[in-house]
């Protein structure tokens, strides 16, 4: 799924929403990447990744687009029993080896680097 490209103006834009629910839980929407295997000893793959990168500018003073990651809202308006936000989950891989080298995978904050 990708959109076309464009020599002036927007290039496109793709969007997935799942319904509403009046009396139930609206959809959800999952991105899942499939999992690796080998059915040789010697060979080895990773498991494949996941990438949400937001578009880059070559224009004067542009700035590169913005990832938002943001868990919905409790919209209940209660003094007792009032909506609560969601919580945002980051959860690095575990490691199942039965090695002293094996290990989970690391969280990483980058911010103000060059790559």
């Amino acid at each position: 799924m990708n959109t076309g490209q464009a020599t002036e103006g927007p290039s496109g834009r793709i969007s997935v929403k799942t319904g509403d629910s009046k009396h139930g839980k609206g959809g959800e929407i999952l991105i899942t990447s499939g999992t690796s295997s080998s059915k040789s000893y010697w060979k080895s793959f990773d498991g494949s990744d996941v990438s949400i990168t937001a578009g880059d500018t070559t224009a004067r003073d542009g700035t590169g687009g913005t990832v938002f990651i943001s868990a919905g809202k409790g919209l209940h308006q209660d003094r007792l029993d009032g909506g609560r936000g969601g919580n945002i989950h980051l959860i690095a891989g575990s490691g199942h080896g039965l090695n002293k080298r094996t290990s989970t995978g690391k969280m990483k904050q980058l911010s103000n680097k060059k790559i």
